[in-house]
């Protein structure tokens, strides 16, 4: 699972982005490359770029977790299950972006990963944080849930800001965020007080 990174003065530093990706020279010889920001309202329900292309490596588990779906993914080590939910309930913690036979096949910088083996077949769900402009997430390394912002009873709660695009990391964000340098995209967010 990859955790919140960020720095706030490296995020102080940057107090704008280029609203568009481009290349292009930079006079020195140098190649200076753009990262973009989501314009307007971010639908986070639908980031360009965050289902791969090798989306749906098997059929097993189809059911259970289709690509673009939500999941409820809840339990201890030895325990976890996973349940399709409605992407606007209070329980959809991740969302699927991928479907494998095992964990390692999995894009590495997907934010968690669900293996079932059974008599059926094994799968792999592969997930990132379900994020909604509607509430904060809270991520603590044993358990991920969707939060009210202010509930102060809830460690780690984020709230989504924007999305970067054609970066690596959280460099451009204001407070940090949650980087996908395979898929060249970051969530940054802001940690609730």
């Amino acid at each position: 699972m990859f955790a919140k990174t960020g720095s706030l003065i490296a995020g102080m530093v940057v107090l704008s982005v280029a609203g568009c990706s481009s290349t292009e020279p930079s006079g020195t010889g140098a190649t200076t490359v753009r990262t973009s920001v989501a314009s307007g309202p971010v639908d986070f329900a639908k980031i360009p770029g965050q289902i791969p292309a090798e989306a749906e490596m098997t059929q097993q588990g189809s059911e259970e977790a289709p690509i673009g779906a939500c999941v409820y993914l809840k339990g201890k080590p030895g325990s976890v299950t996973l349940n399709k939910v409605d992407c606007d309930s209070q329980d959809a913690n991740y969302r699927v972006i991928q479907r494998v036979g095992f964990p390692d096949q999995c894009v590495n910088d997907a934010d968690r990963r669900f293996y079932l083996g059974s008599p059926q077949g094994e799968w792999t769900a592969c997930m990132d944080y379900a994020w909604t402009s509607e509430g904060c997430i809270s991520v603590a390394p044993d358990k991920v849930v969707r939060a009210e912002c202010d509930d102060k009873n809830l460690p780690n709660r984020e709230r989504p800001i924007t999305i970067l695009f054609n970066t690596i990391d959280t460099s451009r964000c204001l407070f940090g965020g949650f980087a996908h340098p395979v898929r060249r995209f970051t969530v940054c967010t802001e940690t609730q007080k």
